[in-house]
């Protein structure tokens, strides 16, 4: 058995609750070049990459608006590369709800992960509601964050159209 204590959301798991988790993880092997979960596909599970390199990669353009500006070039971004050693977590937003991927993960080698999946989480909450507290507290910490970084970015992002814009009527001015 893969000893899930190396993942963060189960590190504070006793060995009865790791067993029970690990009854309920599929182990997918995918190979290298693979979009493996895809932005705006519905999704209902939750995956952990144990091993292998993967790239999070998001659309900067909603689809109609990128194929209206025929000179854009690339219309998405890499927002990271992730490695299994430090087993991320992907998709946990899909164990709480059924809606749209939010990004793309391409494989960029072979990978392992441990797939978690709606239907699963679900029975557990019902069976065990402390282990399952313990994991949608993970969940809320990792989005919080994510939160956080995204309300950073955001910021950063306004703050440097704002110099621009300014930069760019003094410009105007000196004209």
């Amino acid at each position: 058995m893969f000893d899930l204590k190396k993942i963060s959301f189960f590190k504070e798991l006793s060995r009865e609750q790791e067993e029970k988790i690990a009854a309920l993880l599929q182990k997918i092997e995918v190979e290298a070049g693979v979009p493996f979960i895809k932005e705006g596909e519905f999704g209902t599970e939750m995956f952990i990459l144990i091993s292998g390199r993967v790239k999070v990669v998001k659309q900067m353009l909603k689809p109609e608006v990128a194929e209206k500006i025929p000179f854009l070039q690339e219309t998405e971004k890499v927002l990271a590369v992730l490695e299994g050693k430090d087993f991320p977590v992907l998709g946990e937003v899909a164990l709480v709800d059924s809606d749209k991927r939010s990004a793309t993960i391409y494989t960029l080698t072979p990978c392992v992960f441990l797939k978690l999946s709606q239907k699963n989480f679900f029975h557990l909450i019902q069976s065990e509601p402390e282990l399952g507290l313990k994991i949608v507290l993970n969940i809320a910490k990792n989005l919080a964050f994510r939160l956080r970084k995204a309300n950073d970015d955001v910021i950063k992002l306004t703050t440097a159209l704002a110099l621009v814009l300014h930069k760019k009527n003094n410009l105007k001015e000196e004209v």
